[in-house]
């Protein structure tokens, strides 16, 4: 279980790059 709890670590870290994705897309609609 502790090898499970290591890759949650990357996983929120892909996060970070879809919420710019995002800020990106709200200036283009503007």
């Amino acid at each position: 279980m502790g090898h499970n709890l290591t890759n949650i670590g990357p996983n929120i870290n892909n996060i970070g790059p879809n919420f710019t994705n995002i800020g990106l897309n709200v200036v283009l609609k503007k």
